[in-house]
């Protein structure tokens, strides 16, 4: 039975994920900020220009979206020397630095509730920045929000329909 519940935990993590993701960088239209911005504190009704953008797509075409404004979801990692968004939980587990994205942070400690968990994050895309020893594709600078998701499979298989 264990082996059938991790064998549907990786179906989801490796298929669903991706399609979430991928989903969401289909989103093409600016979203209205109604909430409070988790980094300024300001509630704002402007509309957000970052381009929502899979983070496939943003390792895949780094060229593309350098010094965009830009939204990825991921998993953030906020180590020492490595504060990393990866796809997903199973390449942080991994250390597959090559399936994320550096994070420009100056005071990791200040997000540590976003620590090893699924976040969006706003801020603009760096191709030149290559985070802890190069070791990264390019980096996301100049964040305006980092905010804790759901996890996306979860998110996936809730449903807000009217009850029968």
């Amino acid at each position: 039975m264990k082996t059938i519940i991790l064998k549907i935990k990786r179906i989801f993590t490796y298929i669903l994920v991706p399609l979430t993701i991928t989903a969401f960088s289909q989103c093409q239209t600016p979203i209205s900020k109604k909430e409070s911005n988790s980094i300024t504190g300001k509630e704002s009704n402007k509309f957000n220009t970052a381009q929502k953008v899979s983070l496939i797509s943003l390792i895949a075409n780094p060229e593309k979206y350098d010094g965009k404004p830009i939204a990825v979801i991921g998993f953030l990692s906020l180590a020492f020397e490595s504060k990393v968004l990866f796809m997903n939980k199973d390449d942080y587990d991994a250390g597959l630095g090559i399936n994320g994205i550096w994070v420009e942070i100056s005071n990791p400690e200040h997000y540590q509730n976003n620590n090893k968990h699924y976040v969006i994050i706003e801020g603009v895309f760096d191709f030149n920045n290559k985070g802890h020893l190069s070791g990264y594709i390019g980096a996301i600078d100049k964040i305006t929000r980092i905010d804790n998701l759901y996890h996306p499979i979860k998110v996936m298989l809730r449903t807000d329909t009217v009850s029968r």
